[in-house]
């Protein structure tokens, strides 16, 4: 015959045993979905420079890094890089040497990050080298 009192002491025991293992479990889930979460984060300044890379890709020309100086416009950036507010990434684009700069509609002078980039400008049949700036403002 088993007596109450090592009946309850299991019972005690295996309660404990069941609430410190459901924790552990618990915790190892969470901390793995933590660091997959951190592993699969893109960060910000990739996210930033690959919507910059667009601008010289084939907004402005038809060519890598060159730019047709009658298509730099903002009417060619708002169709090239649409952004419904100014929580979206925003951009201003400038020409040095050129002295032609352009802003998108949300961008309200706010620059968090700046990207310069060598480009071909190309006026009609006329190329010069120029200095591409691309001033980013960062999410909201």
């Amino acid at each position: 015959m088993v007596s109450a009192y090592a009946i309850a002491k299991k019972y005690i025991f295996w309660t404990i045993f069941s609430i410190v293992l459901l924790t552990a479990v618990f915790s190892f889930v969470g901390l793995i979905s933590r660091i997959k979460a951190r592993l699969a984060a893109f960060p910000d300044m990739l996210n930033e420079e690959i919507i910059a890379y667009r601008f010289l890709l084939g907004c402005f020309g038809d060519e890598l890094g060159i730019i047709e100086l009658d298509r730099f416009t903002n009417k060619t950036l708002e169709q090239c890089y649409k952004t419904k507010s100014s929580k979206d990434y925003n951009f201003a684009l400038e020409l040095v040497n050129s002295g032609k700069m352009i802003v998108g509609k949300n961008f309200y002078w706010k620059e968090d990050r700046k990207l310069n980039f060598p480009v071909i400008v190309r006026n009609g049949s006329d190329e010069r080298v120029d200095e591409l700036i691309i001033y980013i403002r960062r999410l909201i």
